[in-house]
């Protein structure tokens, strides 16, 4: 994560971090943000409770959400495509 996020800011975008699922929602609506991109693995909430409520709120259900993995599981891929994440990351080591 600290390399994209190095990345990101080398390449001059604004990153706006959240610390859980609630954060991940409250931000959204307040910052309006171009992109998500969210972990799979985060405090508070589970990553397709967290789409499903941005998806479902007017004020965040077209920003677009990237999903983070740390692995490859066909079910994380499934539901990130049912929830219309852009795409599923997969962390490499």
């Amino acid at each position: 994560m600290s390399y994209l996020k190095n990345t990101l800011e080398n390449a001059n975008y604004l990153l706006i971090c959240a610390n859980d699922g609630k954060d991940i929602i409250d931000m959204a609506k307040s910052e309006k943000p171009d992109l998500i991109y969210m972990d799979i693995m985060m405090l508070g909430a589970k990553y397709y409770q967290v789409m499903t409520a941005l998806q479902s709120d007017p004020e965040t259900k077209n920003i677009p959400i990237i999903i983070f993995s740390e692995e490859c599981q066909k079910a994380n891929r499934i539901w990130s495509q049912l929830k219309d994440a852009r795409s599923l990351i997969v962390k490499v080591n």
